[in-house]
């Protein structure tokens, strides 16, 4: 997964976002897919540029690299709730027995 990170801040980067960006836009953009997982690349655009993103039009190969890596995040922040989780039930099991 750090090889999609890196080609996607690499892309990101040749139109002109910024690592100090990049975390608002990849919000934006989850947040789009979070109203409508099947939004357009069109529609997601035309949402970011009513956002102030001018600069950040996602062609089909970022957003794909984009997609790739927020399903990723939150299968990681997923799992790490779950093992947080069934850390609190083994917990409680323990010190009911």
């Amino acid at each position: 997964m750090d090889q999609i990170r890196q080609l996607l801040f690499q892309r990101l980067e040749n139109v002109g976002i910024g690592a100090d960006s990049v975390s608002g836009l990849m919000r934006n953009v989850a947040n789009c897919l979070h109203i409508d997982g099947n939004m357009s690349l069109a529609e997601i655009n035309r949402r970011l540029r009513h956002l102030g993103w001018e600069d950040g039009q996602l062609d089909y190969h970022t957003y794909q690299l984009m997609v790739a890596w927020i399903e990723d995040q939150a299968a990681a922040e997923s799992s790490d709730h779950l093992g947080l989780t069934s850390n609190a039930a083994g917990r409680i099991s323990g010190a009911l027995a």
